[in-house]
């Protein structure tokens, strides 16, 4: 008999606002616990395919890039030519079930073949889809479940809802004992963050403004949220705290409704395999961006581990050594942040990009304000134009003179000298030195590097040893 399969996929949780990506909040205790089970797994290096539900979806169920399944577009829908893990599944008996309360992961973008139950928890679908008797239980929880009695259904969690649903699957294939494969898509977690009433206060003492402040601001930012882009998130340090504690009590109580369903499911399923993951991050400023679906950046690629329940690897098998104290991949990530001018500040806020003639003329000015000496740029002096500046005696950069233009001293002891332009020859009796070349022309050659010259005539007439040349000096 093959095991059970219980798939969860959170909306828009980013990997570093979770308990296991080591965030000051514990926004995640559920996942953490299974975490720490014996038979779980976690992966820490997990990217979504793509910056949007549709197109990670599509690749959680089919397996393939976005580049290869190419239901990346608002006009695009999976074609019926790709095969999906739903159909595999119930070609080899599995009962298969999906909840999905996002119209991007319905039978609208061709994501819900496969399933023989498929249920898309919309404003028009909602009661059918759920049942009566499930909806009236939803509505006497308004005040725990949910954002209370609002006529404003953009404030409104459905979490409890597509827990019940999944929980009428779970114990439907343990009466029928049939092998279960459930996808259930929790999108509590998307923007606007307005979690519901237990759960907004939650985070209260990290901001100065009131509750009901920040649940107006995060409405305002979601009905407007390009309109705050375009005006370059103009978000004080208060506001940034408030929309990013309400994004995270929005992922606290997305990790209950993962705790109530995992827990039912285990108690009614023969060991089944859980996976926990996300869809895809969420911009807080980075790049200048809020949400997601605008640009790719690690906020919004980074998913949270998933939990997979399987056999540990033995304790004993050491880990792959590392240089220093991370690895390369977190060395390379920290130099793209930096170049890239990307990244958060210690408050909190955008990191801001500065062009590079800002930024050396911020470091000018520095070094005058703290009083150092300021640089002298040392530039190569144009071919055959002598240098008639009072720094014409400091070292120039590294130049080489044209082979045969400067012979080496005759040896001592009368031996016959090395041919001309071997780089040993002045390798062997000393670097030269130029200093003040005059000539039309001063090429690379194999002689060696030259130092020090006075005065350097052309190559033409050939000129016997230092002819030419005023002064040479040898180390």
């Amino acid at each position: 008999m093959s095991r059970d399969i219980v798939w969860i996929t959170l909306e828009s949780v980013r990997q570093d606002h979770t308990s296991l990506g080591g965030h000051h909040r514990d926004t995640t205790p559920f996942l953490s616990s299974l975490a720490d089970r014996t038979t779980g797994a976690a992966f820490e290096r997990c990217f979504s395919h793509d910056v949007w539900t549709r197109a990670s979806s599509a690749s959680i169920l089919t397996g393939l890039a976005s580049s290869a399944h190419r239901t990346w577009t608002q006009e695009n829908r999976l074609s019926s030519d790709v095969p999906t893990v739903p159909e595999a599944l119930r070609d080899a008996g599995y009962r298969t079930a999906c909840v999905s309360p996002n119209p991007q992961l319905s039978d609208a973008t061709g994501l819900a073949r496969g399933f023989d139950h498929f249920h898309y928890l919309g404003k028009d679908t909602l009661v059918e889809e759920a049942g009566i008797p499930t909806v009236l239980r939803y509505l006497t929880k308004l005040n725990t479940h949910s954002a209370g009695y609002t006529t404003d259904t953009g404030k409104h969690s459905v979490g409890y809802v597509s827990n019940a649903i999944a929980k009428r699957h779970v114990r439907e294939a343990a009466a029928n004992d049939e092998d279960l494969f459930l996808y259930t898509h929790l999108g509590d977690s998307h923007h606007p963050y307005y979690p519901p009433k237990p759960y907004q206060d939650l985070y209260a003492d990290d901001f100065e403004m009131s509750v009901e402040e920040a649940l107006d601001l995060v409405m305002e930012m979601s009905d407007d949220l390009h309109g705050y882009i375009a005006r370059g998130v103009p978000f004080t340090e208060d506001e940034w705290n408030a929309l990013q504690a309400m994004y995270d009590a929005t992922i606290r109580y997305v990790d209950d409704t993962v705790r109530s369903l995992v827990e039912y499911a285990e108690e009614r399923l023969d060991d089944p395999i859980v996976v926990v993951t996300a869809d895809h991050g969420e911009l807080f400023g980075e790049k200048g961006m809020l949400a997601h679906m605008v640009v790719a950046d690690d906020a919004v690629s980074h998913a949270p581990p998933r939990r997979l329940r399987r056999r540990r690897r033995r304790e004993s098998r050491r880990r792959r050594p590392t240089r220093g104290r991370d690895d390369g991949g977190a060395r390379r990530r920290r130099r793209r942040l930096r170049r890239r001018g990307g990244g958060r500040t210690r408050s909190g806020g955008p990191r801001v990009r500065r062009h590079a003639t800002e930024r050396r003329s911020l470091r000018e000015q520095a070094r005058h304000d703290s009083g150092a000496r300021p640089r002298v740029r040392r530039r190569a002096l144009p071919r055959g134009r002598p240098d008639e500046s009072p720094d014409a005696r400091l070292p120039l950069p590294a130049q080489r003179v044209r082979r045969g233009t400067v012979r080496p001293p005759r040896r001592d002891d009368g031996r016959r000298r090395r041919p001309p332009g071997r780089a040993r020859d002045a390798g062997r009796e000393g670097r030269v030195v130029a200093r003040n070349l005059r000539g039309p022309d001063v090429r690379a050659g194999r002689t060696g590097r030259v130092r020090r010259v006075d005065d350097l005539a052309p190559r033409r007439p050939r000129l016997p040893l230092n002819g030419g040349v005023r002064e040479v000096r040898t180390r």
